[in-house]
């Protein structure tokens, strides 16, 4: 199920997005200013960002530069309804932009257009052109994804499949904090009914396998992180 972020510094407009967003069976968190928004997405894990602009410590354009190159689609709710605010928004990388007031059904179908076209892009992505296998790259661990293969330098690591499920997501969301569940939720599935310990065992196995030992790491009573590398 998607999580979105609230960004708002007012608490009854808060209060009506959450609303709205159990209407569309959305998990939700939320911050009411722009620095408490940057850590929380630097700590958990959200497919939407819902953005104010006017918001104390941080207003809503600096964090959207802040957050650009994350991955994390933002759609723009404001109150400020200047063409050229809106013009600004787009351009800064948001995915859309809703004038306050809005009426909740459209937010719902605002959010649902966005995180469809994030669906596609993320297929698109993964779609390999010409045969070519796709290569992801994180210091000196090579990801063939359309075979599934893994390198260290340049010998082949034999990974089960949940392994290599567990590897590619935490490349692709370097620095960011995951619980067990959470874990459990991305990799395994949502319905998974088996021991939240399973997910310590396979980041075991990866330290092992590929000498992450200092790169994948635990937060106690936090749950787990992969630290910034190089990738592609």
């Amino acid at each position: 199920m998607e999580r979105i972020l609230i960004v708002d510094d007012e608490k009854t407009i808060r209060s009506l997005i959450k609303m709205t967003l159990s209407l569309g069976k959305y998990e939700y968190g939320e911050a009411c200013d722009g620095k408490a928004a940057l850590e929380k997405l630097h700590s958990e894990h959200f497919d939407l960002v819902l953005l104010d602009i006017m918001l104390p410590e941080m207003d809503g354009f600096e964090l959207m530069s802040r957050i650009k190159d994350d991955g994390v689609p933002v759609i723009f709710l404001s109150a400020k309804d200047d063409v050229n605010d809106k013009v600004y928004g787009l351009k800064a990388g948001a995915l859309d932009y809703i004038t306050k007031p809005f009426e909740p059904m459209e937010l719902l179908a605002r959010i649902e257009v966005v995180l469809r076209r994030k669906a596609v892009s993320s297929l698109w992505k993964k779609t390999t052109d010409e045969g070519i296998d796709k290569e992801v790259v994180y210091k000196n661990i090579h990801i063939k994804e359309e075979s599934r293969m893994v390198y260290k330098e340049d010998r082949q690591i034999a990974l089960t499949p949940k392994e290599y499920d567990l590897l590619l997501f935490f490349i692709n969301n370097q620095e960011r904090v995951f619980s067990r569940d959470q874990l459990l939720e991305q990799v395994w599935g949502f319905d998974y009914a088996g021991e939240s310990r399973t997910v310590d065992m396979h980041i075991r196995n990866l330290r092992k396998k590929l000498g992450l030992e200092d790169d994948l790491i635990t937060l106690y009573r936090v749950g787990y992180k992969l630290s910034r590398g190089v990738s592609v």
